[in-house]
C-alpha cells in the first residue's frame, strides 16, 4: 500500500510539473533544431580507394647470400596496414596543400590529418581514404590528390631504394671481380709449382709399388732361408752319420806289385807271403761331398740373411719416404681444396651478384612501386551531406531535455516538501 502511495505521489509530481517538462523539452528541441539547421555547417565526405597488389616472392634460405641479394633487388615488402599508415605522411599532406593551394589559415598538416580517415577494407587488400569537409568539391579534390600523391610517394620511395641497390650491387660486382681475379691467379700459381698434387700422387703410387715388391721379395727370402736351413740340418745329420775315412783290409797277394817286391826283398816263399794281410785308409768321398754341401748351404744362408737385412732396411726407408710424401700430399690437397673452394665461391657470388644487378635494374626501369599500388576508384563529389544529423540531434536534445526537466521537477518538489514549518509560516 505504501508503494502505491509513493508511486501515486511521483505521478502527481510529474503531472503538476508537466508544463515545466514540456517547456524544457520544447526549448531543447528548438535550440538543437536551430543549431542543426541554421548554425552548424554541413559536412561532406569523399572516399577514394587504393588497391595494394601483393606480389608473391620466393623465400630464400635463411642466412644465405640469396637472402641479402633478394632484399636488395626487390622493392621493400610492406603489409596493407603499413601502406595505410603512410597515407597521412606529413610530406604527402604538405604536397596536397601546396598543389591545391589551400588556405594556410584553414588547412594545416594537423587539421588535414584530422580530416582524413584511412581504413583497410576487411578481408581485402583495399585501402579506403575518407576526407571530410564543408565544401563537397574541395573535399573530393583533396581525396583524389591525396590518393594520387600517396601512390606517387610510394613509387618514388621504391625507385630511390632500387636506385641505391643498383649502385651498391654495381660496387660489389667490381669488388668481387677483383677478388675473383686475385683468387684465380693464386690458384694458377699454386698449380704451376713443382711437386703438385698429381705428381705426388704418381710418386706415391710408384713408392707403393716398390714397397710391395720389397715385401714380396722379403717373403720369398724368408721361405728360401727356411728351405736352406732345413737342407743344412739334413746335411749335418747325414754328415754326423758318415765316417770321414774308409778303412780297407786285403792280402798281399791282392796287390801283385807289392807281392813281387816283398818276395824279392825278403826271399820268403809264396805261401808265406800269401798269408800276409794289410790295412789301408782312404778319404770318404761322400763325407767330402757332404762337407762341400754344408759349406755351400752356409754360404747361401749368409747371403740370404744379408739380403733379408738389406730388404728390411729398404722397406723401412721406403715407408718413411712414403709417409713423408703422404704428409706432403695431404698438405697440398688441403691447399688445393681451399684455393679451389675459394675460386668457386667467388665465382658463384659474382654470378649471383650479376643476376641480381640485372633484375634490380629491370625493376627500377619498370617502376615496381606503381605496380604495387593502384588508384582503384577515385573520389566523386558527394551530393548529400553526412552531417550534421539534424533529426538525431533534435531527438537527443529532446531526451536530454526530458531528463533535465524531470530531475528539476522532482528537485523543486523535494525542496518545497522538505522546508521547515517556521519558514512555511513566515512565508
Amino acid at each position: 500500500m505504501e508503494e502505491e502511495i509513493n508511486l501515486r505521489e511521483l505521478i502527481e509530481v510529474l503531472i503538476n510539473g508537466k508544463w515545466i517538462i514540456l517547456g524544457i523539452c520544447f526549448v531543447s528541441v528548438l535550440l538543437a533544431g536551430t543549431l542543426s539547421f541554421f548554425v552548424l555547417p554541413e559536412k561532406y565526405e569523399a572516399k577514394a580507394t587504393v588497391m595494394v597488389k601483393q606480389q608473391p616472392q620466393a623465400v630464400p634460405e635463411a642466412g644465405s647470400l640469396e637472402t641479402l641479394l633478394s632484399s636488395l633487388s626487390k622493392s621493400p615488402e610492406m603489409t596493407v596496414e603499413a601502406y595505410r599508415q603512410q597515407v597521412t605522411d606529413p610530406w604527402i599532406l604538405q604536397k596536397v596543400i601546396k598543389e591545391l593551394n589551400l588556405d594556410a589559415g584553414e588547412y594545416s598538416i594537423k587539421s588535414l590529418t584530422n580530416a582524413v580517415k584511412t581504413e583497410v577494407v576487411k578481408g581485402t587488400n583495399l585501402i579506403r581514404i575518407t576526407v571530410s569537409g564543408s565544401d563537397p568539391v574541395l573535399t573530393a579534390s583533396i581525396a583524389n590528390v591525396l590518393a594520387e600523391n600517396f601512390v606517387q610517394y610510394i613509387s618514388e620511395k621504391t625507385t630511390h631504394q632500387l636506385g641505391m641497390s643498383v649502385e651498391f650491387l654495381g660496387a660489389q660486382i667490381e669488388e668481387q671481380e677483383k677478388e675473383l681475379a686475385a683468387a684465380v691467379d693464386e690458384y694458377q700459381k699454386f698449380l704451376a709449382q713443382p711437386g703438385g698434387v698429381r705428381e705426388l700422387e704418381e710418386e706415391i703410387d710408384a713408392k707403393l709399388a716398390l714397397l710391395t715388391d720389397f715385401k714380396n721379395q722379403l717373403i720369398r727370402n724368408r721361405v728360401q732361408i727356411e728351405q736352406e736351413r732345413a737342407s743344412l740340418k739334413q746335411v749335418e745329420s747325414s754328415l754326423a752319420e758318415t765316417p770321414e775315412k774308409l778303412v780297407t783290409e786285403k792280402t798281399l797277394a791282392d796287390d801283385a806289385y807289392l807281392f813281387n817286391a816283398a818276395g824279392a826283398a825278403t826271399g820268403a816263399s809264396v805261401k808265406d807271403l800269401s798269408g800276409l794281410r794289410m790295412q789301408s785308409e782312404e778319404i770318404n768321398p761322400v763325407y767330402i761331398s757332404l762337407i762341400e754341401q754344408r759349406a755351400d748351404l752356409k754360404k747361401t744362408l749368409a747371403y740370404l740373411s744379408a739380403q733379408q737385412e738389406q730388404l728390411k732396411v729398404q722397406i723401412s726407408l721406403a715407408q718413411k719416404e712414403l709417409e713423408s710424401l703422404q704428409a706432403e700430399l695431404a698438405e697440398k690437397r688441403a691447399e688445393n681444396d681451399r684455393l679451389e673452394q675459394k675460386v668457386n665461391m667467388l665465382r658463384d657470388n659474382y654470378k649471383a651478384l650479376a643476376e641480381r644487378y640485372e633484375e634490380t635494374k629491370l625493376s627500377k626501369a619498370v617502376q615496381v612501386g606503381e605496380n604495387n599500388l593502384v588508384l582503384l576508384r577515385p573520389a566523386v563529389e558527394p551530393e548529400n551531406p553526412v552531417g550534421p544529423r539534424k533529426m538525431l540531434n533534435m531527438a537527443v536534445a529532446g531526451v536530454l531535455g526530458l531528463m533535465v526537466s524531470v530531475f528539476l521537477v522532482f528537485f523543486m518538489n523535494f525542496w518545497r516538501s522538505s522546508a521547515p514549518p517556521d519558514s512555511a509560516s513566515v512565508s
